[in-house]
């Protein structure tokens, strides 16, 4: 437990010394690699990336929403999960960016879940509202969760 509260105190940490300055200076996908690697060099949890066709810049906005919504499932899977590995993929569609992050943790009861005081499930969903996007958790007890946002752009 205290590795947990540690490593979610870590993400948190991490999460608000690159925001917005790493998102501004570098762009979206520098600033979920370099998210992910210091996540990743912390020992905690093995994340493998892939992030395809955002070389084209996007509304800052729509950047902000998206890198908070990672950061958001990232700190979960820490919190809660008891995952070992994370595998993340972003793809940049002609009219449409899909996110999705799948993890090998313990699963959860998504409707337990909606109905429980904490903030961050909820918090993805309005984002990803705002964004007029589609959030589906995929959550199966001791086999894992996946989560796919999708949103136009």
């Amino acid at each position: 437990i205290d590795m947990i509260d540690e490593s979610a105190k870590e993400v948190r940490s991490i999460s608000h010394n690159m925001m917005p300055n790493m998102l501004i200076k570098s762009g979206l996908a520098k600033a979920i690699r370099e998210f992910v690697d210091k996540i990743s060099s912390s020992g905690k949890l093995k994340v493998e990336l892939e992030i395809i066709g955002l070389d084209k810049p996007i509304n800052k906005t729509t950047e902000s929403f998206l890198f908070r919504i990672l950061q958001e499932l990232i700190n979960n899977i820490i919190k809660h999960s008891q995952a070992n590995f994370v595998s993340i993929q972003l793809v940049r569609h002609d009219n449409e960016i899909t996110l999705m992050v799948e993890d090998n943790g313990k699963g959860f009861n998504y409707n337990k879940a909606m109905q429980q005081d904490g903030a961050g499930i909820k918090n993805i969903i309005s984002r990803v509202a705002f964004l007029n996007g589609n959030v589906n958790f995929d959550s199966t007890l001791d086999k894992g969760t996946t989560v796919v946002i999708e949103f136009p752009v």
